[in-house]
């Protein structure tokens, strides 16, 4: 039972491994990197930008929301998905090593 239990802890740690290690790759990083890039280029935007231009700015204003919720919704993601496989990771180490 014991050596069974063990078989699958390691079956299951080499199916989490490649998936932690995709979830700890600072490429991923990169989605937030981008959605946060169109936060800050219409940021710095509206700043320069004068109130003449009230259709423009609200273009603006738009496209800076919707920046800075993909932000918010990528960078949550992926900080779920790295604590999820790493806590899951540490159990079964913890497991196998009793």
């Amino acid at each position: 039972m014991v050596n069974n239990k063990k078989e699958m802890l390691e079956k299951a740690k080499k199916e989490l491994e490649p998936k932690a290690k995709f979830w700890n790759q600072n490429s991923l990083f990169l989605l937030f990197a981008a959605s946060f890039s169109i936060v800050a280029t219409t940021g710095i935007d509206l700043f320069k930008l004068g109130m003449p231009a009230k259709y423009h700015f609200l273009g603006i204003f738009m496209f800076f929301i919707f920046g800075l919720v993909v932000c918010l919704i990528s960078a949550k993601t992926i900080d779920d998905m790295t604590k999820n496989t790493n806590i899951t990771l540490k159990t079964i180490n913890g497991e196998l090593k009793k």
